[in-house]
């Protein structure tokens, strides 16, 4: 019994870590890794997103990058009706090496706007009924 209890309690301590549901998207992201061994001059690296919530998102790249390192990037989250610009400063939580020998580079989101955390999580439910919607018309 006593390990059972062990156990309920490790799950839900990871229900509890992640508040926020993530969905599977591409979206395009600028961001300032001044360790990375590729930025040339300050500039931004341009990469996609493996996917996103209000709280992080997770991206894959060429290096691993420390846990704990902040970096300031930019989502451009593109919608029907336009496309908008979310800045904000991220913390690597999370470096696994891939089997093709990238990092999957996870980043919670340290400094963001309400406002923008909000317009985040607003793509992010858009995406989910867009997919749903996907998957519905799919299975017909």
């Amino acid at each position: 019994m006593e390990s059972r209890g062990r156990a309920d309690r490790r799950v839900d301590y990871n229900v509890q870590r992640r508040r926020l549901f993530r969905v599977p998207v591409s979206i395009e992201l600028k961001l300032c890794l001044d360790a990375s061994p590729v930025s040339h001059d300050g500039e931004p690296a341009r990469l996609t997103t493996l996917d996103i919530s209000g709280g992080g998102l997770s991206f894959l790249w060429a290096y691993p990058l420390k846990i704990a390192h902040t970096f300031e990037g930019t989502a451009c989250l593109k919608t029907q009706n336009g496309q908008r610009l979310v800045p904000f400063t991220g913390a690597v939580v999370g470096c696994v090496k891939q089997p093709d020998q990238s990092y999957r580079i996870s980043v919670q989101f340290v400094q963001i706007t309400e406002a923008e955390r909000s317009e985040v999580i607003r793509y992010c439910m858009l995406k989910q009924i867009e997919m749903r919607n996907k998957l519905r018309n799919y299975l017909i």
